[in-house]
Formats: structure tokens, sequence, C-alpha cells
């Protein structure tokens, strides 16, 4: 998984997850965050509702994303 994949490419890899919104997908090891209908930013699930975009992340909470 990386940022600006599709949609279409996170369902083939790893199929749909069970909890998802507009905004984010949630697996059990990672949580996508969703922007213009691709992937923005990866971030750990014990980081979740800390910031509301991927820039929140970027830049008050680095050690929350994943490569």
């Amino acid at each position: 998984m990386k940022e600006g994949m599709s949609l279409e490419e996170v369902r083939r890899h790893l199929g749909m997850p069970r909890n998802i919104t507009r905004a984010e997908w949630r697996y059990p090891d990672r949580i996508l965050l969703i922007e213009n209908q691709q992937v923005a930013c990866i971030i750990r699930p014990s980081c979740t509702g800390k910031w509301a975009n991927c820039h929140g992340y970027r830049t008050r909470s680095p050690e929350c994303l994943l490569p």
C-alpha cells in the first residue's frame, strides 16, 4: 500500500474493509485516509481520531504515519 493508490487497487490487494466511511477505510493493521478517491495517507490504528486529515498527521504526528 502506498499513497496515491486508487481505491480499486486497494480493493484488489486488501479486499473491502469491514469499517468504511467516505474519508477512511479501517483494516486491523492500518487505516487508509481517503481524499479524491485515492489513498491520501496510511496511519496506525492506535492514532485514529487525533487529526481530521493527512495534513494534520504529517505536520503534528508524523510518528503515526506508516510507510
